[in-house]
Formats: C-alpha cells, sequence, structure tokens
C-alpha cells in the first residue's frame, strides 16, 4: 500500500485537538475497537464513502460504527494518563460507570499514549497532539504510477489512545 504522508492528512488541514477545538459530538468509525482513527458523521446524517476516507478495503457495513465523544471526560483522561496518574484516571472511568482499571492496564494505556505521541511528532512534526489531531484525509496516489486510487476528503480524526481504551473509561459507548 502506498499510504499517505502525514498518517493521511492533508497537510494544510491538520489541527490538534483541544479544549477549544474539541472531538465532534459524534463520531463514525470503520473497523474493531483496535484503530485510533474516527470521522466525524457529516450534518447531513449521510457517513462518509470508503472513498473519502481514504479506506482501501472493500465496503462492510458491519464494521460500521457510530456514537457520541463524551469531551469533558475525554480531556480529563487524557491528562490523567499523560501525567501518569492512575487514581485521577480511576476516578473518571468509576463516575463513567464503568470499572476501574488496574495498574498494568494503566501502564498499557500510558504506553500505548507515548507511542502515539513519538509517531505523531514523527510522521506530522512540530504539532500539539496532547488529545490528537483531526484534519481532512488525504488522496491516495500510486508511488509508482502516479495514478489516484482514493479521494480522500472526509474529515478525520485521530485519537491518542484506541477505540477500545476509549471504550473502558466511557468515552465512547461500547460496540
Amino acid at each position: 500500500m502506498d499510504w499517505p504522508d502525514k498518517m493521511g492528512f492533508v497537510q494544510e488541514s491538520i489541527q490538534p485537538i483541544n479544549r477549544n477545538s474539541p472531538l465532534p459530538e459524534r463520531w463514525d468509525r470503520v473497523g474493531g475497537k483496535g484503530g485510533e482513527n474516527f470521522t466525524t458523521l457529516p450534518h447531513n446524517g449521510i457517513p462518509y464513502t470508503y472513498d473519502q476516507r481514504a479506506i482501501p478495503y472493500i465496503e462492510n457495513p458491519a464494521a460500521r460504527h457510530v456514537g457520541h465523544f463524551n469531551n469533558e471526560s475525554y480531556f480529563e483522561s487524557i491528562d490523567a494518563v499523560k501525567s501518569g496518574n492512575l487514581e485521577e484516571l480511576n476516578r473518571i472511568v468509576v463516575a463513567n460507570g464503568r470499572t476501574a482499571i488496574s495498574d498494568s492496564e494503566f501502564a498499557d494505556f500510558k504506553a500505548y499514549y507515548d507511542d502515539f505521541q513519538d509517531r505523531v511528532q514523527k510522521f506530522i512534526g512540530n504539532t500539539d497532539t496532547t488529545y490528537g489531531v483531526k484534519g481532512t484525509a488525504a488522496s491516495w496516489t500510486s508511488s509508482s504510477t502516479g495514478e489516484k486510487l482514493m479521494n480522500g476528503g472526509a474529515e478525520q480524526i485521530v485519537t491518542p489512545l484506541n477505540g477500545e481504551m476509549l471504550e473502558i473509561i466511557g468515552i465512547i459507548p461500547k460496540y
């Protein structure tokens, strides 16, 4: 696969997720919980196509999931993971009606978060990625032929924790 540069973003569109530019209320995701890429659900309610998302797979409606982000818990949770504060994270987790996480689970969360930060800095550069990044999905072009393979254009969101972790914390509903 000729994966696009900049983690699949159009470079000029990349912006940090933060409290002034939070996650959208509704998200749409194709795939399992192990990924960290989401899109918004457009205002017309019609989800982006695989071509717009630049997803190079056969369409599978059963792989599509939608839900709401809990923005307030999201930012507090990321702050707790970033600072290594399991007690604070578990306060949020329990307040969200979920089971407290163990020391070993927290170590996995922290390692995933730190790896994400390293990857984003490597591929995108000097950007505040504390809470993730968002922007427009780039088109895919074959490096050998120059042919455009996928158009891109969907709003793309990449979070520093994967869907499973966000579900455990109570940021997204179970799916």
